[in-house]
């Protein structure tokens, strides 16, 4: 797709199941991590065997491919009993950000209690989400990349631009029978990716 910049940087083989399966769903999750550390983004993935998502998205916009589309890994890691083949028929797409923040005097904290570079800016809510008043902010350059993601995915997979662009509801969900777009926060109760982010509701509403 025009404007879309997809860098393939695949996965070893033993990280994901060679299994065709019909995609229904796109999830968009966020990685806990620097928005320049696709790097060790990929590592963590090679780690984790099994767990990853078919794309992530840098902090400049680069789109990288970890996983061919129709094949699939755990991203999801519900406790429903269907949670393999929710996994198999989703694809996963990856924002990379540091996600929810801790504020501790002037300084914002990371999940892992690093202090937040000062190169990224911060977005605080209106109200508190899963605990924080205080995210990493999503760039614009990473909601331009998703835009066109979406757009392309949507084509290709025949899944239609649906669900969370339409909701705005980044709360928990139990039914997932209908195809469209999911937070990872709908998913799971305890995760905060994506957040309700002023440039990603803006960019789903344009869908």
């Amino acid at each position: 797709m025009e404007n879309l910049n997809i860098l393939n940087k695949f996965l070893p083989e033993n990280c994901y199941t060679k299994v065709n399966t019909r995609k229904t769903r796109i999830c968009l999750h966020h990685t806990v991590s620097s928005p320049l550390s696709i790097e060790g983004d990929v590592a963590t993935f090679i780690s984790q065997r099994n767990v990853a998502t078919q794309y992530i998205i840098s902090g400049d916009g680069t789109v990288y491919q970890l996983i061919p589309e129709n094949y699939w890994a755990h991203h999801l890691g519900t406790k429903f009993a269907n949670n393999a083949q929710l996994n198999r028929e989703t694809i996963g797409i990856e924002i990379d950000a540091w996600g929810r923040l801790t504020k501790n005097g002037d300084r914002y904290l990371t999940a892992y209690n690093s202090v937040l570079d000062t190169r990224f800016p911060i977005e605080t809510l209106e109200k508190p989400f899963r605990g924080s008043l205080y995210y990493q902010e999503y760039s614009d350059a990473q909601m331009d990349a998703l835009y066109l993601l979406l757009k392309k995915l949507s084509v290709e997979h025949q899944i239609p631009l649906e669900g969370l662009n339409q909701s705005l509801n980044f709360e928990l969900l139990n039914d997932f029978n209908k195809q469209g777009i999911y937070s990872h926060s709908n998913f799971r109760a305890d995760k905060s990716d994506v957040y309700p982010a002023k440039k990603l509701i803006a960019m789903l509403k344009k869908l």
